[in-house]
């Protein structure tokens, strides 16, 4: 048997007859997909704590029967067995349901992952790495092979973190394929992709399998479909919305949301230590209260309440968790500083470090060392294949270990931080920085709470943990938020619905993934930028914050800006203070204008659904130059399109720059357009148009409300 064939309405799949690969995946006579070689892989952790990798050529028999593919005659397992189940899905989409049987005592699944897909090269690619990606041909040519591995990789597309969703999607002009894993439990996962050939990329969904061996046998609780969609992003997004999210009970928020947000106040962001480097050295802004008259002026300037949100602030800091309390300079100026904030209207945010803890910091003499060793922690810390205990994340300024959030003593350690926090007025708390989109770490122990693997039973303790922090908060009184770095992946933006976004131009070209399919449920904001000032050449492209900013706005997220000691906006959370900021009332005169739109328009740009721009836009570019790779060109004027809870819809406009920019626009229904005071009604069809420096716009639609 040469191929096996499986139809699906308008869809024809192939599969190789001699092992089982994907070969094909048509769809109205267009191939979608490339020859795969491999049909699937797997991972195994023997007991010695390494690894033993396994595909389908450790297999000797393949054999498909009745909608099932098999493969048998393991020969480094012998008795191991493979199976894959196939269906149709109504939604006209091929379903997969992997399945190990035969597993020896002494042998544990670690992942599966199956189908595998590849892709042409020549497809554009989307990953939804740090909010989505469009991968950049460079990326895909020299992407390595990655897997899930302790201590926490960074580089890796993981789920739940810094993938906030589960799928992966590929087109060329006529079509596209949308790769995804419908797993309302949000098992952790890899979506990663590599160069398998000159001509062919390698997509993988690996699933990592802790708690799901019963008597030997494996098998996923989830389908993984392929399902072909339109060209481009946003239609991998729409189906994914409908078929995903819509269905997806951690969607459902189960407390209120502060009054504050509703208000739009501008993040503030801030380090009350060091002079733009990481040193325990304070700086200009403390006493707390030192800030307090620049931050009147801006909230003038902003026409806005604002929150400052604080770095650098815990006694032993900086980014030495989990033992924050009391900040530095002391509890009274921090009191102090707080009062003076709310009785003006404004908010008080801090920033933490995660479910990390800090054994010895690397620049300046606090060590936990002694209490470690003498307690015993190290039998609560998070722990790789063999029993190790590490921590890769930010070892050039501390030496540690991850909390295993399955621990009693690690969630009380955590919890204890945020009631303190609580207790003294503190409105916002991203006491999960450096927990990527709320990632929980992976531990291999065989003596905590949980199954010796990775698996879905990380999702359940973090989502856990953060409810439990917040009703901790919510015990003292105040409503606290919590956040994370980077938005907050699926099964987490009900309970974290303000998040330090971050910005993906670091990463690659953006995609507005998470905006697209969660802003109803969540808005962020636009985060500390940390990384803005080593990957942008921002002398060269002076306008690039105002850039980001007016990005920002478009996709329906909070303003926020980073200070340095002197009161100047800067151009991110690490930038060099030596260097010339930027200038200052460009910025300021956008960022009113954007909060105000912001303000008015709070039915789409706060509760609404983000949508396809309907109205195609045509304009310059802007040359944005970037450090370490080539410039990205990036539109003049950024839109983004919305659609509020009534049906309404509106698309909104922003020309970032300090001269009048034209448009042209072309729709196939009138709108108006809305500048500032201004209002002007357009035709259907083609129009021209110019849009003042520094301004919004809204085009609004008419919309005859159902009876």
């Amino acid at each position: 048997m040469n191929e096996i064939l499986w139809s699906n309405g308008e869809s024809r799949l192939v599969l190789s007859g001699k092992n089982g690969a994907v070969l094909a995946l048509e769809h109205r006579g267009l191939e979608l997909l490339a020859p795969a070689e491999r049909a699937f892989s797997l991972r195994f952790l023997q007991q010695n704590g390494d690894y033993l990798e396994l595909d389908d050529t450790d297999f000797a028999t393949f054999h498909f029967e009745s909608g099932e593919a098999f493969w048998s005659d393991c020969r480094p397992v012998p008795g191991l067995r493979f199976t894959l189940k196939i269906r149709n899905g109504e939604d006209g989409s091929f379903r997969f349901r992997p399945a190990l049987s035969g597993i020896p005592d002494g042998l544990l699944p670690d992942f599966i992952e199956a189908p595998h897909i590849a892709i042409p090269l020549d497809h554009e690619l989307f990953q939804p790495f740090s909010e989505g990606v469009i991968v950049s041909e460079r990326e895909k040519r020299n992407r390595k092979v990655q897997h899930i591995e302790f201590p926490d990789n960074l580089g890796i597309g993981y789920y739940p973190g810094l993938c906030q969703m589960q799928f992966l999607a590929a087109w060329r002009n006529e079509g596209g394929v949308c790769f995804v894993a419908d797993d309302p439990r949000h098992t952790t996962k890899a979506l990663e992709f590599a160069p398998e050939a000159d001509d062919r990329l390698g997509l993988r969904i690996e699933t990592m399998c802790g708690g799901l061996l019963r008597s030997g046998c494996c098998e996923l609780p989830f389908d993984l479909l392929l399902q072909p969609v339109p060209p481009g992003w946003q239609a991998a997004c729409d189906f994914y919305r409908q078929n995903v999210v819509k269905r997806d009970p951690a969607m459902n928020r189960r407390f209120p949301l502060p009054e504050w947000l509703e208000e739009s106040p501008v993040t503030v962001i801030y380090p009350v230590r060091g002079t733009g480097t990481i040193t325990p050295e304070p700086n200009r802004f403390l006493p707390y209260e030192n800030a307090f008259p620049r931050l009147q002026e801006l909230a003038s300037a902003f026409d806005s309440k604002v929150m400052a949100l604080l770095m650098r602030w815990e006694q032993h800091g900086p980014w030495h968790p989990p033992f924050y309390w009391p900040p530095v300079g002391g509890e009274e100026s921090f009191l102090t500083f707080c009062d003076k904030l709310h009785k003006a209207g404004h908010r008080i945010g801090l920033y933490g470090s995660g479910t990390l803890y800090t054994r010895k910091s690397r620049i300046h003499d606090y060590s936990t060392e002694e209490e470690y060793r003498q307690r015993g922690l190290e039998r609560f810390m998070a722990r790789g294949p063999k029993g190790e205990v590490d921590a890769r994340i930010c070892s050039n300024i501390r030496q540690g270990t991850e909390l295993c959030i399955t621990e009693p003593w690690c969630v009380d350690v955590m919890c204890e931080q945020v009631k303190l926090v609580a207790e003294h007025g503190v409105d916002f708390f991203q006491i999960l920085d450096q927990n990527h989109g709320g990632e929980s770490f992976v531990c291999y122990a065989r003596d905590h709470h949980h199954p010796p693997l990775p698996g879905v039973w990380q999702t359940r303790a973090m989502a856990k943990l953060i409810e439990t922090m917040r009703r901790t908060a919510a015990a003292t009184g105040n409503p606290l938020l919590i956040g994370c770095e980077n938005v907050a992946a699926a099964p987490y933006v009900a309970q974290m619905p303000f998040n330090d976004r971050r910005n993906p131009l670091v990463y690659g070209q953006e995609a507005n993934a998470v905006q697209y399919l969660f802003h109803e449920y969540a808005n962020n904001f636009l985060g500390n930028e940390s990384s803005a000032w080593e990957t942008i050449r921002c002398a060269d492209s002076p306008d690039n914050l105002q850039l980001r900013l007016a990005m920002s706005f478009v996709r329906g997220e909070y303003l926020s800006f980073t200070l340095r000691d002197s009161g100047e906006i800067d151009w991110g959370a690490a930038a060099d203070w030596s260097a010339p900021a930027p200038e200052q009332q460009p910025v300021l005169t956008l960022a009113k204008q954007c909060n105000a739109f912001r303000r008015k328009y709070r039915k789409f740009l706060l509760h609404g659904t983000m949508q396809k721009p309907s109205v195609r836009l045509e304009c310059g570019w802007y040359e944005l130059k970037l450090r370490k790779r080539d410039s990205e060109f990036l539109p003049l004027v950024p839109t983004g399109a919305f659609r509020a809870p009534d049906g309404e819809e509106a698309q909104f406009l922003v020309n970032f720059r300090n001269r009048p920019e034209p448009v042209r626009l072309r729709s196939d229904r009138p709108f108006t357009l809305e500048t500032g005071e201004s209002r002007t009604q357009f035709p259907a069809g083609e129009s021209a148009l110019e849009l003042p420096p520094l301004s919004c716009g809204v085009l609004l639609f008419s919309h005859e409300k159902e009876d």
